[in-house]
């Protein structure tokens, strides 16, 4: 401070901007930022720590193409090797998409052909037809067809 009790300019002051009297609040270090390009910067950081932060594990799922390790919340389980990071749903996402993998592979099969995926359902009424309920699902999965996709048949209205 000088002597009539103001306060001495310094080089830092010489070279920061005053702020107009109108102006916006300061940009806070804790707030988050908000506007277009803050959604686009966030959802970057996003996917890209999403994908960095994936175990080892995940990384060698043959499910991770439909997962992607899901939420990075939801992360919270050790593998069964003991890295951290695991979805706590893993067990049950990783048996849900093993599940449909059929019917996804037959909707693929007919977008790359250029057909509607509902056609799918057609497919599967023929495949499904005449399979008895102690034979093998023709999914693939390896489970009896009542225990697999007999269901489908107690839903549909035929």
């Amino acid at each position: 401070m000088d002597s009539d009790g103001g306060r001495r300019q310094t080089d830092v002051d010489a070279v920061t901007p005053q702020r107009p009297p109108n102006a916006p609040p300061a940009f806070h270090l804790l707030a988050k930022p908000t506007g277009a390009a803050c959604n686009l910067e966030c959802a970057y950081y996003f996917f890209r720590d999403k994908r960095d932060t994936l175990p080892r594990y995940c990384l060698e799922c043959d499910v991770r193409f439909a997962c992607h390790g899901e939420c990075p919340k939801n992360r919270f389980v050790l593998t069964p090797d003991g890295e951290p990071g695991l979805n706590y749903l893993c067990p049950e996402l990783r048996q849900f998409f093993h599940h449909i993998a059929f019917e996804m592979k037959l909707m693929a099969g007919l977008v790359r052909r250029g057909r509607e995926a509902r056609e799918v359902m057609a497919i599967l009424d023929r495949a499904f037809a005449d399979v008895n309920d102690d034979d093998p699902c023709p999914c693939g999965s390896g489970r009896r067809f009542a225990d697999c996709h007999a269901g489908r048949r107690a839903r549909d209205p035929s």
